[in-house]
């Protein structure tokens, strides 16, 4: 849908994070905050028919723009509107946390933002945030009590 224009916008430059950035510094906020969303747009809608270099750029670019794109995709989308609604937002989270403990290191980022895609915690927080409170949470004695008697109340 956009993406001659996106190619234009960089001339004959490659398609980069860096690059982009040069090629709006100079446009109005609003102007800058279009060119971000026909990006998020194409990444969204039309990322399965571009090409191997073009994809690249895609993945690089979102990455970049992780939380505006989590904006765009939340904000924008039907995918925000049909979000699962936690019980306990707190609990998820441990919960999360725990079973991805050994991966959790390397990819704290992308895990917080896959969670913000998937569910519409109560409380509204930044991926930044979320990757904080996720160094933070414990698996304590406590909360493993309480996984068992919500198993047991189920059962």
């Amino acid at each position: 849908m956009y993406t001659n224009e996106i190619k234009s916008l960089f001339g004959k430059n490659k398609l980069s994070v860096p690059n982009f950035k040069n090629a709006i510094q100079d446009l109005p906020a609003e102007e800058q905050q279009l060119w971000k969303e026909k990006i998020f747009i194409t990444s969204f809608c039309h990322y399965r028919r571009k090409g191997k270099t073009f994809k690249a750029f895609l993945r690089t670019f979102t990455t970049s723009y992780r939380q505006e794109y989590l904006d765009y995709i939340v904000g924008h989308t039907l995918l925000g509107a049909e979000r699962y609604k936690p019980y306990d937002d707190g609990l998820l989270q441990k919960m999360i946390v725990f079973l991805e403990e050994d991966n959790l290191e390397s990819n704290r980022r992308h895990l917080a933002f896959c969670m913000q895609v998937a569910f519409a915690f109560q409380d509204a927080v930044t991926i930044d945030t979320q990757c904080n409170q996720m160094i933070r949470e414990q698996i304590t004695a406590e909360v493993l009590w309480e996984w068992y008697e919500k198993i047991m109340i189920n059962d």
